[in-house]
């Protein structure tokens, strides 16, 4: 088992490579439809998304999705947003908790989204096209924030802005859950985190796994900071309040 998770590990990251390079090509050769942001934007790779972010994930984001659920806290009425959605796989699955609520996943990615839309929309579960630091919502629309696996797509600056515009839209006192890479605490978590680092080449990796995100977090006024659950050695989801 552990050998065929390694490889499945293996070709999960070098496919991605691919999609990875070639998105940053597309980047540069911004469409109309692209919403301006320096972050990095998945296009291409949306449409293998939902087959690798399991895979890469070593099949834990059902239980990542689970932490992310229980740290919220939700109620059946809640109206919950979701940054940095991707295809909606972590979205969906909230949704599940507030049948009489919203949960709305937002996503950079034009293709992201229509994925999300077409496999996974409901009456209680919605996807926007829209920047994580530029959210078109009213102050305080919202009971509570999540994102999964999206700040280490960002630079600081992106990150600190994306939590600034996640406090703005939630209400006072609401919370806020993130999963995200982190300082690496077993070998397992070195390979892991560094590879993803050493693959694509982005230093916005590297960032977080230098630690960034609990400061950060508070720098953007979020208190109670905890970390709640961990995965693969370098993974941790926080919860917080606004």
């Amino acid at each position: 088992m552990p050998t065929c998770n390694f490889i499945l590990f293996g070709v999960g990251k070098l496919a991605s490579l691919r999609c990875t390079a070639r998105d940053a090509i597309h980047r540069k050769e911004r469409t109309t439809d692209t919403l301006n942001t320096k972050g990095v934007v998945l296009r291409r790779a949306a449409y293998l998304y939902d087959l690798l972010e399991p895979a890469m994930m070593f099949f834990r984001h059902n239980a990542m999705a689970s932490a992310m659920s229980r740290a919220l806290n939700l109620s059946p009425t809640h109206k919950v947003l979701d940054i940095g959605c991707g295809t909606g796989l972590v979205t969906k699955k909230i949704s599940v908790d507030i049948p009489q609520g919203n949960a709305l996943g937002v996503d950079a990615s034009p293709e992201m989204i229509n994925i999300a839309k077409h496999k996974r929309e409901s009456e209680c579960c919605h996807f926007e096209n829209a920047l994580a630091e530029s959210l078109p919502f009213e102050s305080a629309s919202f009971d509570a924030a999540m994102s999964s696996m999206f700040f280490h797509h960002v630079d600081l600056k992106l990150k600190l802005a994306c939590l600034n515009e996640m406090k703005r839209v939630v209400k006072p006192g609401g919370r806020v859950v993130i999963a995200d890479l982190d300082r690496p605490w077993s070998w397992f978590g070195n390979f892991y985190g560094y590879s993803g680092y050493i693959f694509f080449r982005q230093p916005e990796i590297k960032e977080n796994l230098e630690g960034c995100m609990p400061s950060l977090m508070t720098e953007a006024g979020i208190s109670e900071i905890t970390a709640v659950a961990s995965f693969l050695g370098c993974i941790k989801v926080w919860q917080g309040i606004f």
